[in-house]
């Protein structure tokens, strides 16, 4: 599934298509897999670099700031930085 959702991020498919790959990243944000945790934050913070995906990952802002709660100092990483990347004045 993670190999499905970083090929329609990489190649320029239809919003739709990349909507359906943001939330399965989402749900793997929930997974109990520290490691499926953490590569979910590294595709998101990925996506979010790519300029159009910003709004779309806002919606897993809880999910996100509970990243920062993991013993993992990894996830809780990339967790600061997906979330300095779609910091705005309206989530601040």
């Amino acid at each position: 599934m993670y190999e499905c959702v970083r090929t329609i991020l990489a190649i320029h498919a239809d919003d739709d298509l990349h909507r359906l790959a943001l939330t399965v990243l989402g749900q793997f944000l929930s997974h109990k897999d520290a490691n499926v945790r953490y590569v979910a934050l590294q595709e998101l913070v990925k996506a979010v670099g790519m300029g159009k995906h910003g709004i779309a990952i806002e919606k897993y802002q809880e999910k996100i700031l509970e990243c920062l709660q993991e013993p993992d100092p990894t996830i809780r990483k990339r967790a600061v930085e997906l979330l300095r990347a779609i910091a705005c004045p309206s989530n601040v």
